[in-house]
């Protein structure tokens, strides 16, 4: 996401007169913020606490995007974008929630039509480097070259690798591709690339994110894409 559309995201929030301030956090940071600067700090330690209740929301299957807290004379209210960073609000206790709510849908309808070209360009590159089974310098043939045989697997591994970049460019940026290439290559060193072992491939993965936040939530989403049929 874009330090223009961040700022354009704030400001559509602190236009409405019931919402004084708003900031959004990402992965320990504060990446935009109209609350004051001298409270930056707590702001980030706000964060954290917020972004760990929903990966524990997550880990027990719970899929909660909202969390209020009341304040004396306001609410502070926290929602999660598109799985990928947190939008914190300050607001006043007769704030309308619904228009929030319906504003939220159009920024997230119009982030995930920005990163669509984005992210299929860098998926094409993926199912190129994975397509070509018999170079030994793409992904060590995950599968064998595809046969009626092992058609479906092959297709699917290459589809898993796809979603666990793309994932990987959605939580961490241009770092994406050292942590995906690394673990591949490692990957393809240790075990014989198929569906069956994907989970080896993300703890090797795990290994080069740090922070352990940033672990459990993006664990929590790639073992999605490796269970899901």
């Amino acid at each position: 996401m874009l330090q223009l559309d961040m700022n354009k995201i704030l400001d559509e929030f602190v236009s409405f007169d019931s919402i004084s301030h708003s900031c959004i956090y990402k992965n320990g940071n504060i990446l935009a913020s109209t609350f004051p600067s001298v409270i930056r700090d707590k702001l980030t330690n706000i964060g954290s606490v917020i972004d760990k209740i929903f990966v524990t929301a997550e880990s027990i299957d719970q899929n909660h995007d909202e969390i209020h807290f009341e304040l004396e004379k306001n609410l502070l209210i926290a929602y999660r974008i598109n799985n990928d960073f947190l939008l914190i609000l300050l607001t006043a206790n007769n704030v309308n929630l619904s228009l929030i709510y319906m504003t939220i849908k159009s920024v997230e309808k119009i982030l995930k039509s920005n990163n669509e070209e984005q992210k299929s360009k860098i998926q094409y590159q993926v199912i190129e480097k994975v397509r070509d089974t018999n170079n030994a310098e793409n992904i060590n043939n995950p599968v064998k070259s595809p046969t009626d045989d092992n058609k479906d697997e092959y297709d699917q591994l290459k589809r898993k690798l796809v979603n666990l970049r793309s994932l990987l460019l959605d939580c961490f940026g241009p770092v994406a591709t050292v942590i995906f290439e690394g673990a591949i290559k490692e990957w393809k060193n240790l075990h014989r690339p198929s569906i069956d072992n994907l989970d080896k491939l993300l703890e090797l993965m795990l290994i080069q994110i740090e922070g352990q936040d940033e672990k459990n939530l993006f664990s929590a989403r790639a073992t999605r894409i490796i269970r899901t049929p």
